[in-house]
């Protein structure tokens, strides 16, 4: 199959949008996940909206969440063909009587930024697999560190191995001048049972670790803007 590019973003969009990986990432969710018209996609952490950009011409479906609201203002702004919505997961499409996405991508989400098996990652992990089809792929674009997803790729894949599905990796191309880690894209394909938001969260809660530990190398121990606890 050869895709045939859109043009460039948006004139409008924030020059330091990362359009190396989002063209990687776009050919990749196509191909790898067979993507067409009609297919509807979540990405979670869609920033202004640019990887929902580059997928809406070739007639894919795609809801974008992001938890600044500005960036969620933008856009809806600059893509009105898309649905964006402010938050980490949008629930509303977690129930039963919802289209389940084929794709689902994070590009960031702050209850990922630390431990994996922490209850926020599971937590959000499950709502995010409850929204799939049997058979659909889960996304992680891994940053490395100071990133939006501060993990390894190994990491990543170690947890999601231990879930219903088969697990890939691929690097991503990074146009960034400068780059010091090159982005790499971690995915999880699911089996074709079909399974309740209840499942998930059982199935997910079974990983949590209670731990104050990091789980690799690149994942921060405590986020700087995170409030102290009560004693």
């Amino acid at each position: 199959m050869i895709l045939s590019l859109p043009g460039n973003p948006h004139p409008d969009r924030h020059p330091t949008a990362p359009s190396g990986v989002s063209r990687s990432l776009m050919r990749e969710l196509i191909l790898s996940g067979r993507l067409g018209p009609g297919s509807r996609v979540l990405i979670v952490g869609c920033g202004d909206g640019e990887l929902a950009e580059r997928l809406i011409p070739f007639g894919i479906q795609v809801t974008g969440v992001d938890e600044v609201d500005e960036a969620i203002d933008r856009a809806t702004r600059l893509i009105p063909e898309a649905e964006f919505q402010s938050g980490v997961v949008p629930r509303s499409h977690f129930d039963d009587t919802a289209s389940p996405f084929d794709s689902v991508v994070v590009l960031a989400s702050s209850d990922f930024r630390r431990s994996l098996r922490r209850r926020p990652a599971l937590r959000t992990t499950a709502g995010l697999l409850s929204g799939l089809r049997p058979g659909g792929q889960l996304h992680f674009v891994l940053t490395g560190p100071g990133g939006p997803l501060p993990h390894e790729a190994g990491c990543l894949s170690k947890m999601l191995r231990l879930l219903p599905g088969t697990v890939m990796t691929s690097p991503l191309v990074n146009q960034k001048s400068g780059a010091t880690f090159q982005p790499e894209l971690v995915r999880l394909q699911l089996d074709a049972q079909k399974r309740t938001a209840l499942e998930w969260d059982q199935l997910t809660g079974a990983l949590e670790i209670d731990s104050p530990d990091p789980c690799c190398r690149f994942c921060p121990i405590q986020l700087s803007f995170e409030p102290p606890r009560a004693a």
